[in-house]
């Protein structure tokens, strides 16, 4: 059995891995702050100063009854991505569509998610939007993974 420390840490290590994704701006928790500003520096990519970050949460555990002393838990776990937009800079064709492409690629590559589950459905992007992120528009994607391992218990 995987628990949630283990699972979101070995997302986070394959999110990571995606080549364009900035390890500094990927949190493994909702992150929340008392100020605007604060929030979205949290999210700000250092070498480019614009807005590049990754919030993964899970948002659903099922309990599937299996054979003795073994139940079946799948889990729904969620990676919200921001990046800045830019008209000019055409973000959306020339990073932000490429860089879900490359995440992707990279969560089709490793199905047992590190070896921290039995196994997962592929990385499905159920919503690409762009979004006012504090006062600065940013395109949004809402990425999602089905995870499933075994539980036993005593």
């Amino acid at each position: 059995m995987s628990d949630y420390a283990t699972v979101a840490t070995a997302i986070d290590t394959l999110l990571k891995s995606a080549t364009g994704v900035i390890a500094a701006t990927v949190y493994k928790y909702e992150r929340y702050t008392t100020q605007d500003s604060s929030y979205i520096s949290s999210f700000k990519d250092t070498t480019g100063n614009v807005i590049h970050g990754y919030i993964i949460t899970r948002t659903k555990i099922e309990e599937i009854p299996e054979a003795s002393r073994t139940n079946t838990e799948k889990c729904t776990w969620l990676i919200r991505m921001f990046y800045a937009s830019s008209s000019s800079g055409a973000t959306e064709n020339t990073v932000f569509q490429p860089l879900i492409d490359t995440i992707r690629t990279k969560f089709r590559a490793s199905p047992s998610v590190g070896g921290s589950v039995l196994t997962s459905s592929p990385l499905q992007v159920d919503r690409i939007e762009n979004l006012m992120f504090g006062s600065v528009l940013v395109h949004y994607a809402e990425m999602r993974l089905e995870t499933e391992d075994e539980v036993s218990f005593t």
